[in-house]
């Protein structure tokens, strides 16, 4: 089941804007630009983009940025925090309100919170340019940091050793409180798990290639990224694939 509507108009993006905003998104927003290339002057959807926070550091980039998301709220609250970003609401299963198409369309941690994600890939088809890339992200739930007992202890006691992992843990603690307050999880909205292999069979399935792959942390230290470099990159904590229409 999705989350309800309050979840999204409130809660998922007051979160995100102190998580791009300090340093425990860092390592993850500089994965993704550099994984997305050279965007200067691109036209780029992003979906599901929520107040556009990402989108700001593709703006930050050149491009020319439009956010689509469902929450009116998110929207309201991103046009007058990001005044040079444009917003369109739009719902994944019906995306009649986008009245363009794009070269390049961003869907960055969007698939996992969506009971039939194989509409939102059907659907994004119909935004694309002939020719054009969809990104697409999001978390591992099969990587070993997820999934092995004495990697989950060793990634607790690592995460000292960068500025991204004590903002990320400072983080933690905060929603932790705030969920004892609000009585709300900020996963709880998680509705689809993915592996890399998952998602590739799922984005074949419904007329995408995955052309190139990469496997990030949504934070980062040296030996956990030693231990990623020895496992390989499938093994990191998220993931993205940049894929076009077969």
């Amino acid at each position: 089941m999705e989350a309800r509507q309050e979840f999204y108009d409130f809660e998922y993006y007051l979160s995100l804007e102190y998580r791009y905003f300090s340093r425990s998104h860092r390592g993850r927003v500089s994965s993704l630009l550099n994984f997305l290339g050279d965007i200067s002057n691109k036209s780029i959807l992003d979906f599901g983009g929520g107040a556009g926070h990402l989108a700001y550091f593709m703006s930050q980039r050149g491009a020319k940025v439009t956010v689509a998301d469902y929450s009116k709220a998110a929207l309201t609250f991103g046009a007058a925090r990001f005044p040079t970003l444009s917003f369109v609401e739009a719902d994944y299963k019906n995306l009649s309100s986008i009245k363009e198409e794009y070269p390049i369309i961003t869907c960055f941690d969007v698939i996992e919170h969506l009971a039939e994600p194989q509409l939102l890939l059907a659907n994004l088809a119909q935004c694309l340019e002939a020719g054009g890339k969809l990104y697409i992200s999001t978390d591992n739930e099969m990587s070993p940091f997820a999934t092995n007992h004495l990697l989950k202890r060793l990634d607790n006691y690592w995460r000292c050793l960068s500025g991204e992992g004590r903002d990320y843990a400072l983080i933690k603690k905060v929603e932790s409180y705030r969920r004892s307050i609000l009585n709300k999880d900020y996963h709880q909205s998680h509705v689809q798990e993915f592996s890399p292999t998952r998602l590739k069979e799922l984005l074949e399935q419904n007329g995408w290639q995955t052309d190139m792959f990469i496997g990030y942390h949504l934070w980062s230290n040296p030996l956990k990224n030693l231990i990623t470099k020895l496992l390989g990159k499938e093994s990191a904590t998220a993931f993205a694939y940049c894929c076009s229409r077969r």
